[in-house]
């Protein structure tokens, strides 16, 4: 998270950033952002605070590749689940599916064996691990675990 992400996108994009992915709150206006993304060549994608509301990004779904639901707040690795990102995660993936949507739902923050299985039935498209990765004892089983819960049963 950063105060003005639209300083990072074009030195990102140079460097082979293919998804650009910034905090609807930092910005007056997103869509400038979402269009000057699009412009480099790259996905764009609006990420959102666990204390923010859905209704900041949903005006934004129809031009967006993805929305990054935050389940902790930024800052350090190693925080806790916030457990009402489950029901954020359903409400958000309800809302592309009403609407025909070809937007991903991505949740980042305390992502574990434990708040996976919830995350993926409520329509996460991708979970974003750290700690849980780094200081799992078998990353590449948690890794194919994981996995496993995105396959059809």
């Amino acid at each position: 998270m950063v105060t003005d992400p639209g300083d990072f996108f074009e030195p990102f994009a140079r460097a082979g950033a293919d998804w650009l992915t910034f905090h609807a709150e930092t910005v007056s206006d997103p869509k400038d952002c979402i269009r000057r993304i699009h412009d480099l060549g790259c996905r764009a994608g609006l990420s959102l605070n666990p204390d923010r509301s859905l209704e900041l990004v949903l005006p934004h779904f129809v031009s967006i590749d993805l929305v990054l639901l935050m389940s902790v707040f930024p800052g350090f690795s190693g925080q806790s689940f916030i457990p009402a990102a489950v029901e954020r995660a359903k409400k958000l993936h309800d809302h592309i599916r009403a609407h025909r949507l070809s937007c991903q739902l991505e949740v980042d923050g305390g992502i574990n064996r434990k708040t996976a299985p919830d995350l993926v039935t409520a329509g996460a498209d991708v979970l974003v691990l750290g700690s849980a990765f780094f200081g799992d004892c078998d990353p590449a089983r948690l890794v194919i675990d994981l996995k496993a819960l995105f396959r059809p049963k």
